[in-house]
């Protein structure tokens, strides 16, 4: 990170630790990455100084930014984002009209990040809609399983219950690859 970037929490120490290992063959290749719920923009830009590195290689956000807070973080994420010109799209909607939309155009990403809405129903929304989005070898990540405050755990057991997908890895996280 440089002086420009501006954080006010570390929320990504557990993602980068987890993306060090998870991402390692991605690195330095012209892939795709979709994030859902970028906040200030701090995983998005450790993806695009660590594993992002190709010149081709691009950074996709998704954030609701609703309210002050989140319109506040927002702007502070395309301030730290701004060093990155030409790697990075920032789209400010709900993921749950943003996704599908991105089916429809037929989008593909290498690796999906979801760390967006934390409810039980907006987190399984979000991984039903990305899963057609990860590129064949891709990887879907989903954050927070474990927060005791969220619903993302009943979330991904539901969504591993319906479509009999099993991740790969299973901490804090939780991943699959489409094979």
């Amino acid at each position: 990170m440089t002086k420009m970037d501006e954080f006010t929490l570390d929320m990504t120490s557990g993602f980068r630790g987890t993306a060090k290992w998870m991402f390692a063959e991605f690195v330095g290749k012209p892939i795709h990455y979709l994030e859902v719920g970028i906040y200030e923009g701090r995983s998005g830009c450790w993806m695009l100084d660590n594993v992002l590195t190709h010149p081709l290689a691009d950074h996709t956000g998704v954030d609701v930014a609703q309210g002050d807070r989140d319109a506040a973080a927002h702007e502070t994420a395309i301030q730290n984002f701004s060093r990155h010109k030409g790697k990075y799209v920032l789209i400010r909607g709900d993921s749950t009209e943003v996704l599908p939309a991105l089916v429809r155009w037929q989008a593909r990403f290498e690796i999906v990040y979801i760390d967006g809405g934390h409810a039980k129903e907006q987190c399984l929304a979000d991984l039903n809609n990305a899963w057609p989005l990860v590129a064949p070898g891709g990887v879907l990540l989903c954050d927070d399983y474990l927060h005791p405050d969220y619903g993302v755990k009943e979330a991904v057991d539901q969504f591993i219950g319906e479509t009999g997908l099993e991740p790969f890895y299973k901490d804090y996280q939780v991943a699959w690859r489409k094979l």
